[in-house]
C-alpha cells in the first residue's frame, strides 16, 4: 500500500520587468495554462510599488510585504502552484518567498533564499541591518531585531514541520539530512516542481510524479530529491504496474541512485 508523504516545503512570466523576466517566466513555466493577465497585473503591481519607494529600506520592505499579502497572499494552502498564488491568492511559503524574492531583486535588494528541510525563508542585507522575511506570518513576518532573527533561525535549524502546516492526521517524511543552505533564484523552479511531484505521489499518480521529479532535478538536484527518488523508485518496484512500464519509469533515476549509493558507501 502506498502511503502519502508530506514533506511540507512551502518547498513557477513573460513580463516587462527588467532583469527578472527570465526568473518569473521560469517560475510560471512550472504551472502551465496560466491566465495571460497575470503578467500585466504583476507589472502594474511593481510599478505601484516603485511609486511608494521610501528612503528607508526597512520601511519599504515592510510596504512590499504588506501589499503582497493584501494582493497575492490571501489564503494559506500547502503545495500550491506558483500560478495559483498569482491568479487566486492562495499561497505557501515557497510560492510566496519565490514571488517576494523576485520583487525584492527588482528593487536591487541583496536577497538570500534559505532552504531548510521543511521551509523557505528570506534574508535581506541593507545598510540599516539584516531583515528576515517569514512569508507565512502575515502580521510579524518582517523581522529586523537581531535577537529575534537569531531566535527564528535557531527554530528553523531544528528542521521541524511548521506548526501552521503540520497535521497530526498525516505522516510527515523524516529526512535523514539537516538542510540549512542558500539556494539561488534559478533553483526555485526545481523546488516548485518537487512540491508538485510530492502531490502527484500522494495522489498515487506515479507516472506524473516521475515526470515532475525529472523536471525538478533539471533545475536543482539536491539531498531532498535524492531521498525522494529512492522512495519513488521503491514504490514503483512494489506497485502493480506492468514490468515494462516499471523499467521505463525507473530508468531516468538509475545514474543518480548509483551516484548517491557510491557516496554513501565512502
Amino acid at each position: 500500500m502506498i502511503r502519502g508523504l508530506f514533506f511540507v516545503l512551502f518547498i513557477a512570466l513573460p513580463l516587462g520587468l527588467c532583469g527578472q523576466a527570465t526568473l518569473f517566466q521560469e517560475l510560471l513555466n512550472t504551472s502551465p495554462g496560466v491566465n495571460s493577465k497575470v503578467d500585466s497585473e504583476l507589472d502594474n503591481f511593481i510599478v505601484e510599488l516603485k511609486d511608494k519607494r521610501t528612503s528607508s529600506d526597512i520601511e519599504f520592505v515592510n510596504q512590499i510585504f504588506k501589499k503582497s499579502h493584501r494582493k497575492y497572499f490571501r489564503v494559506y494552502k500547502p503545495y500550491v502552484k506558483f500560478s495559483e498564488t498569482l491568479e487566486a491568492g492562495v499561497y505557501d511559503c515557497l510560492t510566496a518567498s519565490s514571488l517576494l524574492a523576485g520583487i525584492l531583486q527588482e528593487f536591487d535588494f541583496d536577497v538570500r533564499i534559505i532552504e531548510t528541510n521543511y521551509h523557505i525563508f528570506l534574508m535581506i542585507s541593507t545598510e540599516e541591518g539584516e531583515i528576515l522575511i517569514e512569508s507565512t506570518d502575515r502580521y510579524d513576518g518582517v523581522i529586523t531585531d537581531a535577537s529575534q532573527i537569531e531566535k527564528r533561525i535557531s527554530q528553523y535549524k531544528e528542521n521541524l514541520p511548521l506548526q501552521a502546516s503540520a497535521d497530526p492526521a498525516k505522516d510527515y517524511f523524516d529526512f535523514t539530512m539537516k538542510l540549512y543552505q542558500t539556494v539561488s533564484p534559478n533553483q526555485l523552479p526545481g523546488l516548485l516542481y518537487f512540491n508538485q511531484a510530492v502531490v502527484a505521489y500522494n495522489q498515487r499518480n506515479l507516472q506524473e510524479c516521475v515526470s515532475l521529479l525529472e523536471a525538478s532535478n533539471h533545475y536543482y538536484e539536491s539531498q531532498r530529491t535524492v531521498e525522494f527518488t529512492s522512495i519513488l523508485v521503491n514504490t514503483i518496484i512494489e506497485s502493480q504496474l506492468d514490468i515494462d512500464l516499471k523499467s521505463q519509469l525507473i530508468r531516468p533515476f538509475i545514474k543518480s541512485l548509483k551516484r548517491s549509493n557510491a557516496m554513501a558507501a565512502r
